[in-house]
């Protein structure tokens, strides 16, 4: 669907590079880095919004709903009026599907976006987005600012879009632990560079987190031992050895893996 090969994009005085990603059809990835590492960035050139400076792009034919952190909308713009807007600008969108996930996300159909919150506002955006016929759906940060009951609706909705054969989701966060059961690949961004894209199974396949006490540890094979740190209660490290999903959370993995390249008194 889409693969970018050292591909460089700035913003301003800001420059990531060295991006390598392929996002196949079917899967949902995970752009995973702190505030302000270039997510948005590099959401802004999949979307076309940024030119790519160098490096190889192919992108398949791209129907994208795009949910981002910005509000583009009128203050007296409420559903039913958008919902009328969105039907003559475009012959794929499904009134009933958007009331449908109105009525989800627990937003009055004649709500204008000026009463809406933050969250309500990304929400209502989601729901535009769910309600057309797209193939790639982009949520720039949507768990910002959703209460916890919201924020566990995202696993369904993501299933009920991925119902539909050659669809992909792209979900920027900082929470990458949100994700853990639905991620198929993952993107980490740190320091103005791509420092992971992949697939979940392969970090699977290749590391395991693991705690226990000194005398435990002190039974580890020194090659297995990617990372480790102690504290007053245990020893946790990162093992270079297959995990069972259900003891896995991918964020724990990629900080070792970020802290194994950054910080070698801890290594052995």
């Amino acid at each position: 669907m889409l693969k970018i090969k050292d591909g460089t994009i700035r913003r301003g005085s800001y420059e990531l590079q060295g991006v390598n990603i392929d996002v196949p059809k079917n899967t949902i990835t995970v752009l995973v880095g702190r505030n302000a590492s270039g997510k948005s960035t590099l959401i802004d050139g999949i979307i076309g919004s940024l030119l790519f400076q160098n490096g190889t792009i192919e992108k398949e034919q791209l129907n994208i709903a795009y949910v981002g952190t910005d509000n583009p909308f009128d203050k007296r713009v409420e559903g039913m009026l958008m919902s009328s807007v969105m039907k003559e600008v475009d012959s794929t969108f499904d009134p009933q599907k958007f009331r449908y996930y109105l009525d989800e996300f627990l937003i009055p159909v004649y709500m204008n976006v000026s009463e809406m919150s933050t969250g309500q506002l990304k929400l209502f955006t989601l729901a535009l987005g769910l309600a057309r016929d797209t193939n790639l759906l982009i949520l720039d940060e949507i768990d910002t600012n959703l209460d916890v009951v919201h924020k566990n609706k995202l696993e369904k909705i993501f299933a009920d879009y991925m119902t539909v054969e050659g669809r992909s989701i792209i979900v920027s966060t900082n929470q990458l632990e949100l994700y853990d059961d639905v991620a198929d690949r993952v993107i980490y961004i740190k320091d103005k560079a791509v420092f992971y894209a992949g697939e979940v199974s392969e970090l699977i396949a290749n590391y395991t987190v693991w705690i226990g006490n000194e005398e435990e540890f002190s039974q580890l094979s020194p090659d297995d031992i990617v990372y480790y740190e102690k504290n007053q209660f245990n020893i946790k490290a990162l093992l270079h050895k297959p995990s069972p999903k259900n003891d896995l959370k991918i964020s724990e993995i990629l900080l070792g893996l970020e802290r194994s390249r950054h910080e070698t008194i801890h290594k052995r």
